[in-house]
């Protein structure tokens, strides 16, 4: 019968772990990255397809800096007006959810902006 190497190489068990950790927050940031853009855009949408529908520019800005307001109190200084403003022209730009959902894969919130 085979005993178990009482030997342990700890280092390369280390380098194998710290592999492995990496690796799961690469994945997890990228996993993160794509639900923040498809965030943004299903955001935008809502707000172009109710409030900015008939393009009432007056009221859709009272509606916008209001519901920043409202969400930066609960969520934080990410919801600025100007954030949800780019949300309605990235949703105004991409009105395609299924490419969204393809190029949001491959690019960041950042790269959308870019564009």
């Amino acid at each position: 019968m085979n005993s178990p190497s009482k030997h342990i190489d700890e280092e390369k068990l280390y380098q194998d772990v710290s592999h492995l950790i990496e690796t799961t927050q690469q994945q997890v940031l990228h996993k993160v990255s794509h639900a923040g853009v498809m965030l943004y855009w299903h955001i935008g949408t809502r707000i172009n397809k109710e409030v900015l529908v008939f393009d009432r520019a007056a009221y859709g800005k009272q509606v916008i800096n209001s519901l920043a307001k409202k969400l930066q109190i609960k969520y934080g200084k990410g919801y600025s007006p100007s954030t949800i403003y780019r949300c309605v022209q990235f949703s105004k730009s991409f009105d395609n959810e299924v490419i969204v959902y393809a190029l949001g894969a491959h690019l960041k919130w950042t790269h959308f902006i870019n564009l």
